[in-house]
């Protein structure tokens, strides 16, 4: 988990939570079978490496079917979005079937140099257009 000032610490927190609630709002009724589970502020669900650790993505959505990682998610902030990071990032995108990082807005430059070794990776750049959080996909 990378180190945050407080204020960039609530942010994140603030983006997680809003992205659980809406991209990654599972189980669903489309999707009874998936579910959303977050790791911050609490670690509630570690994805097993190949060292016999544990990772504790931002955000990691199972198909319960199978305990199967579908999809990990990582929201950065603009003090996160650095090379340390992005060796996380890719160890993070080999645990399931999709990665997703949420970065801040105006760091899509930064974010497509560091993410060249990830192949299954879905960025999106965030900003609050007043009390509301925004999202759009960027395509490298």
């Amino acid at each position: 988990m990378a180190w945050r000032e407080l204020e960039e610490q609530v942010l994140h927190d603030r983006v997680i939570n809003a992205l659980k609630k809406t991209m990654f709002d599972f189980p669903n009724d489309k999707y009874p079978y998936l579910k959303t589970h977050t790791n911050h502020p609490i670690k509630t669900h570690g994805v097993p490496n190949h060292t016999g650790g544990q990772y504790y993505p931002d955000l990691v959505v199972l198909d319960t079917r199978t305990e199967k990682v579908v999809t990990v998610v990582e929201v950065e902030t603009i003090n996160t979005v650095n090379e340390s990071e992005a060796a996380q990032w890719l160890k993070f995108a080999t645990l399931g079937e999709r990665f997703y990082l949420f970065f801040p807005r105006g760091l899509e430059i930064k974010v497509k140099e560091l993410c060249q070794k990830i192949a299954n990776a879905y960025c999106y750049e965030y900003w609050h257009d007043g009390k509301t959080l925004r999202v759009e996909h960027i395509k490298f």
